[in-house]
């Protein structure tokens, strides 16, 4: 079968990555890193053996970053957390993943969301500490420094379930999770969030309980 060469996620979107496929990824500096499938990750000769991607966009916890787009525990042993052999649809997950992670619009205030809809990895700025747009949910950038600091607790939300479900205008399926690609529930999630974090006062349903 004929290699294909996936320059982005408008490429590859609706596709499913085979082995010996080839992704392009950019990096912290804006440059084209080329990767090729594997039966089980992602291969570069343009990388030092002893760093991978993940040193590159800014993943300071690959093992959890796997885990979540691959949808189970991957093996720890390897420098790249590797996904089950020939599970093609995990990798393909992955490199969406890796593909948006610089993608999307940054927003740092509740006004600059009026009018507007979140997409998937735009980028919401939280008192200087970042959150990224997932297909359901608003997760932290990783960061060593302020480790897994939540939204929630920047905004010092408590009733995290009952907040998300007034906001989500739903009972969530997950944990702090809009359904699917939901992303009008997502934005109006952002909006109260940074009200609070803001110090500011937030509409009749999404006050905090």
């Amino acid at each position: 079968m004929r290699t294909k060469i996936y320059q982005n996620y408008e490429e590859l979107k609706g596709h499913t990555l085979r082995f010996g496929d080839v992704v392009v990824i950019k990096d912290f500096y804006d440059r084209d890193l080329h990767f090729m499938i594997t039966k089980n990750c992602l291969v570069s000769r343009e990388l030092p053996s002893s760093e991978t991607i993940f040193d590159f966009i800014g993943v300071n916890d690959p093992l959890d970053f796997c885990s979540r787009h691959y949808g189970y525990e991957p093996s720890p042993e390897d420098l790249f957390p590797c996904a089950k052999d020939c599970d093609y649809k995990a990798l393909t997950r992955l490199v969406v993943a890796m593909m948006c992670y610089f993608q999307g619009e940054e927003y740092s205030s509740h006004l600059q969301l009026e009018g507007k809809t979140l997409k998937y990895c735009d980028r919401l700025n939280f008192s200087g500490l970042m959150y990224r747009v997932t297909e359901k949910s608003i997760e932290k950038i990783s960061s060593v420094r302020h480790g897994k600091v939540t939204v929630f607790d920047l905004a010092l939300v408590e009733d995290k379930k009952t907040f998300c479900e007034e906001c989500f205008q739903y009972h969530p399926k997950e944990e702090n999770c809009a359904n699917l690609h939901d992303f009008e529930a997502l934005t109006r999630l952002a909006i109260p969030l940074f009200q609070l974090s803001e110090g500011k006062s937030i509409p009749q349903d999404c006050q905090r309980q």
